[in-house]
């Protein structure tokens, strides 16, 4: 059986490292929220902007969600559909499939 919370993790750290290495600025989009139900603190994740990570370079910046399972593509592209268009910045979805070194990259348009 497949973790597939580990599995998007190491793709999550792939697409930075890609990014980086790349020379644009990351940053994970992903925040921690405590919820209170039935009487007891729960930690809850959720992602701003519907993304995973915004990297930018020379003033354009790419608002990324990233997916490791392709029937979860189109997910990720009405998530980011969802976002009103704005100048200068991208929506992509990246896909990873198992092995890849590089990610299938799709750009969500309007």
């Amino acid at each position: 059986m497949i973790n597939k919370r580990a599995k998007g993790n190491r793709n999550l750290k792939k697409t930075i490292d890609l990014l980086i290495s790349q020379g644009y600025w990351v940053e994970k989009t992903e925040v921690l929220k405590m919820a209170w139900v039935r009487g007891k603190v729960i930690p809850v994740r959720t992602d701003i902007l519907k993304a995973d990570c915004v990297a930018i370079k020379n003033g354009v910046m790419s608002i990324i969600q990233i997916k490791s399972n392709k029937n979860d593509v189109r997910i990720g592209m009405a998530n980011l559909k969802q976002i009103p268009p704005i100048k200068e910045v991208k929506k992509e979805v990246w896909l990873w499939n198992d092995r890849s070194k590089e990610p299938v990259i799709l750009k969500c348009e309007l």
